[in-house]
């Protein structure tokens, strides 16, 4: 009887020590996840803002030709600048918006900013067409 219930202790304190151990691996795991998605985070806001500085950039040049430019063409680039502050303040709102994604919305985030700086890029190519 004595035997049974040492043999119990042992086996219960193992049992113990593997549901311990697995514990610290799951939440090292967590840990590393967490890690990996937040250097996504911050890559995806890098490279989303960098790509957005670069066409205020564009943005600033064509409306600068725009003051320099007399009647349908000065029109001509009015019209087709006219939507860019507003792509810019969306753009802006969905980059500073990224703090607050899941994880597991990255990439859902990242491709939805990237379908906008895309526009906003359009917008500019049609924009310095119309020159």
């Amino acid at each position: 009887m004595v035997e049974l219930r040492q043999e119990q202790q042992q086996e219960r304190a193992e049992l113990k020590r593997k549901n311990t151990q697995e514990l610290r691996e799951e939440q090292q795991d967590v840990t590393e996840a967490k890690k990996e998605a937040n250097e996504a985070r911050a890559q995806i806001l890098k490279d989303q803002s960098e790509r957005l500085r670069e066409l205020e950039r564009r943005a600033d040049q064509l409306r600068h030709k725009q003051e320099q430019a007399q009647g349908e063409k000065a029109q001509r680039l009015n019209a087709a600048l006219s939507t860019i502050p507003t792509q810019q303040q969306a753009i802006e709102r969905d980059i500073e918006a990224l703090s607050t994604v899941k994880a597991s919305n990255l990439n859902r985030a990242k491709d939805q900013l990237d379908q906008m700086l895309s526009r906003m890029d359009d917008t500019l190519d049609r924009a310095e067409s119309n020159m």
